[in-house]
């Protein structure tokens, strides 16, 4: 309840999309989901019956997104929290998504919008013989201290769901801050979010155990990414 989609709609001439600086039917409508459906203050509709449009929306809503669909802002926080209470929180938290139909005309059946995940989820199983107190993990490219596995600031196109980060702060790892107790028999499960891709890069996964860091897994991400 009360989660918020943005919505522009994009017309088009002579065969082709019109420049997103031209007028547009909607920019950046706000729609808020209450009582299972979503609903705005403002109408979305068609101007005519023959105009072909490209309609954009994306989750969560940001009246930052109203000016260029090409840089809506987005961010992976280098640091998590986990809530004891919720575990999947996290997730929910820090999840973009984007959708993308073209060519879509005046008629009488629904506009059907297919939403994409932006970012990745990471779930990290911990067991260990050790008995310990956990405050947190990192979760570290340790083959490119300059990848992007977290970023503030940064854009995506949602044409293509192409990441801009020229000018983003980024950094090589993320942290999820939480607490639990380690176990050899029940996997601690903690999840983060992550930005995609990295693509035969190797990271390391490490806890934090009283102040210090205790690398206790080595990967690989595969070569498609």
């Amino acid at each position: 309840e009360e989660d918020a989609i943005g919505l522009s709609v994009v017309p088009w001439s002579d065969g082709r999309e019109q420049p997103l600086s031209s007028s547009r039917w909607e920019d950046n409508v706000k729609f808020v989901y209450r009582d299972g459906q979503f609903v705005s203050s403002a109408t979305a509709y068609f101007p005519d019956a023959t105009t072909a449009n490209t309609f954009y929306a994306y989750y969560p809503y940001t009246d930052r997104a109203a000016v260029d669909v090409t840089a809506v802002p987005v961010s992976v926080p280098a640091v998590q929290t986990r809530s004891e209470s919720d575990p999947l929180a996290t997730l929910a938290a820090h999840d973009f998504l984007y959708a993308v139909t073209c060519g879509i005309k005046k008629g009488d059946n629904a506009v059907n919008l297919q939403f994409k995940h932006l970012f990745s989820a990471l779930e990290i199983r911990l067991t260990t013989d050790l008995r310990a107190k956990l405050e947190g993990v990192i979760f570290r490219c340790v083959s490119n201290e300059n990848a992007a596995v977290s970023m503030e600031n940064a854009t995506v196109d949602l044409r293509t769901g192409e990441v801009n980060v020229s000018e983003a702060v980024v950094s090589n790892a993320v942290r999820l801050d939480c607490s639990g107790n380690t176990s050899d028999t029940e996997a601690l499960v903690l999840h983060l979010v992550v930005t995609p891709g990295h693509a035969g890069e190797t990271f390391e996964a490490v806890a934090l155990v009283n102040g210090k860091e205790y690398i206790f897994a080595t990967v690989k991400a595969p070569s498609d990414g």
